[in-house]
């Protein structure tokens, strides 16, 4: 059996015992306990929001949230009472998110990333007669430049008078990212939104304003976003949206392994032959650095000893490697190694020995790895107890 004990620096420390005493009536089954310790990874955060409304004019001005950085992620939801609504100059509409109720209330949904000079307010514009405009600005961190939008958003209108709708639910979601949903009604003074969520803006229906505009917020993790529901305290038709936001894929963290906390390798029963005994490493590789400098994994560790005898310097060996991919994967490694490799050992732990290896642009985002190791013990082995310490050091570059 090999207990393993983690050390607080980048190079985790394994205690190997193997099970004993070896002898003709032994038979003790392996076991391997493995604790993977839940690691931070990117994620969306909602950074601030401003709301706003307007009447009987065709514009509304909304400043952009507090504490906006280049980089952020800006989701604006407009409502109009006299539609159409323009493009706004430098957003992009949400595909799918532009509905109409009752044949004049619209709502509509852009996207942008701030720029620099980040500006301090953005003007949305009606196209129709003069009436009123209501809705909000939200900031986003961490979301990917590339893909800001998983999946499919999701657009419901619902044309009977109600006091709750059903938030229609957007495909695609993924570890760490963000569920947004805006309402917008012909007739509402508050909304409500299931604890799960966090209302941002609620312009509600007031003098001289036909249209009403909440937006709210949830961290979805993984999977696909649950059902919530919208509550008004009046009866009122509307338009619902709903859109999920990627995080930055693997680039906003550092190079992190996590390891099992005991190994076992099979009893054996000793028969004046020589023999061999194997086990899996259980790795838990995560590179969020983004660098794609690439990544490799060394081994060494001390003789194998059980009091005065010992196993031969080259008893234990990798034999080969498994990879697959962890939720939350971007790139899968592409491993340069060359098996069986030697794990060193020695009185003092000699220089490690690459064991795995993530060639440059390949390795990105988690990994479970598996390592097969082979123990050979040798024909003029005695009975006993045998203790070793290995070393496993994940190290950036292949």
């Amino acid at each position: 059996m090999i207990h393993l004990v983690r050390v607080l620096h980048e190079a985790p420390v394994w205690w190997l015992r193997q099970l004993g005493p070896w002898g003709l009536c032994l038979a003790v089954a392996a076991t391997l306990s493995a604790v993977l310790p839940d690691r931070a990874r990117a994620a969306v955060g909602f950074r601030a929001a401003s709301c706003g409304q307007s009447s009987n004019v065709s514009t509304l001005t909304l400043a952009v949230p507090a504490g906006t950085k280049v980089g952020d992620l800006l989701v604006a939801t407009v409502g109009v009472g006299k539609p159409p609504l323009a493009d706004p100059a430098g957003w992009t509409p949400v595909p799918g998110l532009r509905g109409t109720v009752h044949s004049e209330q619209e709502l509509v949904t852009w996207y942008r990333f701030a720029s620099a000079p980040v500006p301090a307010s953005y003007t949305f514009t009606g196209t129709g007669s003069p009436d009123a405009l209501a809705g909000g600005i939200v900031a986003f961190s961490g979301v990917s430049t590339t893909s800001p939008i998983s999946g499919t958003p999701a657009q419901t209108i619902q044309s009977s008078l109600t006091t709750s709708d059903v938030l229609p639910n957007s495909t695609g979601a993924v570890a760490g990212s963000m569920r947004y949903s805006a309402v917008g009604s012909d007739d509402m003074t508050t909304a409500a939104y299931p604890a799960a969520m966090t209302m941002s803006c609620n312009e509600p229906n007031g003098t001289g304003v036909d249209i009403s505009t909440s937006i709210a917020w949830e961290s979805t993790g993984a999977g696909t976003t649950a059902t919530r529901t919208v509550t008004r305290n009046d009866n009122a038709r509307s338009v619902l949206h709903t859109l999920v936001l990627n995080p930055v894929p693997c680039g906003a963290g550092g190079l992190d392994i996590a390891i099992p906390s005991t190994l076992d390798f099979p009893a054996t029963v000793l028969s004046g032959l020589d023999q061999t005994r194997a086990a899996v490493i259980n790795l838990d590789v995560n590179d969020q650095t983004g660098s794609g400098a690439g990544w490799n994994v060394t081994a060494t560790s001390t003789t194998f000893r059980s009091g005065s005898f010992s196993l031969p310097t080259s008893a234990a060996s990798i034999t080969g490697a498994s990879p697959v991919a962890s939720s939350g994967n971007c790139v899968m490694p592409t491993n340069g190694i060359a098996y069986p490799v030697t794990v060193p050992a020695g009185s003092t732990a000699p220089t490690a020995a690459k064991v795995f290896n993530a060639a440059a642009s390949t390795g990105a985002g988690p990994v479970d790895l598996d390592l097969s190791v082979s123990l050979a013990i040798p024909a003029s082995a005695r009975v006993g107890t045998y203790v070793s310490t290995w070393t496993i050091t994940l190290v950036a570059g292949p």
